[in-house]
């Protein structure tokens, strides 16, 4: 019965001490080192606030394709507007509105607008244009269109 009174004070006095010692350490493994600093990140303002102007996507029966075209500057009021450059715009077409796949790709850096366009599939298909600029700060699709060919 000794044994057990002075096993248990024993352990009592080791937690008293580790607890102690932990609490007393912990706060210098938190701290963060002199010198280092936290960088907060800022979110990017997008100078292509609401994407690029879309005409289309529509068919052209002269060439059995679908067309598509991004503004990618246009000049607002009071000299105000949106430049979408840099970046990447594509035609689109599924037959799900969860799936797409890109049938046409075009880069810009100075061009103020992308015409794309693609052979038509045959039957009824949904077709849209994506567009995303180099900076990340604009990415977005056009309303989808059903086009039959």
């Amino acid at each position: 019965m000794k044994l057990r009174v002075l096993t248990a004070a024993a352990v009592a006095a080791w937690s008293k001490t580790a607890a102690a010692t932990t609490a007393s350490v912990l706060p210098g493994v938190l701290d963060q080192p002199a010198g280092a600093s936290v960088i907060q990140a800022t979110p990017q303002a997008s100078s292509c606030p609401s994407g690029p102007g879309w005409e289309g996507p529509q068919y052209a029966p002269a060439n059995n394709s679908v067309v598509l075209k991004a503004d990618l500057f246009a000049v607002g009021f009071k000299g105000g507007g949106a430049d979408c450059r840099p970046g990447t715009a594509s035609l689109q077409w599924s037959f799900a509105p969860s799936q797409w796949k890109s049938i046409d790709t075009q880069h810009a850096t100075t061009e103020t607008s992308l015409t794309l366009a693609a052979q038509c599939r045959g039957g009824t298909w949904l077709y849209r244009g994506s567009f995303v600029t180099d900076d990340l700060s604009f990415s977005g699709n056009s309303n989808p269109v059903a086009i039959s060919c």
